[in-house]
């Protein structure tokens, strides 16, 4: 699946269409941390929808006032 950058954001976060492909993203990143070994603290949780170029950014921040599972 090919991304493209959100022009606006300084990191030029990869911006996806909806949130399927956001999700679908995030379960590859999940699944391929877990076979190396990644730190669970940094790692994308969620999808989340820009209010600039509304698409949809992955983030390693939990919503507000849910606590992380770990």
């Amino acid at each position: 699946m090919e991304t493209v950058k959100c022009p606006p954001t300084p990191s030029g976060k990869d911006r996806y269409p909806n949130k399927a492909a956001a999700n679908r993203r995030l379960n590859i990143i999940w699944r391929n941390a877990v076979r190396g070994n990644q730190r669970a603290s940094k790692m994308p949780c969620r999808a989340y929808r820009c209010k600039v170029c509304k698409g949809y950014h992955l983030t390693s921040q939990p919503k507000a006032g849910k606590p992380r599972k770990r």
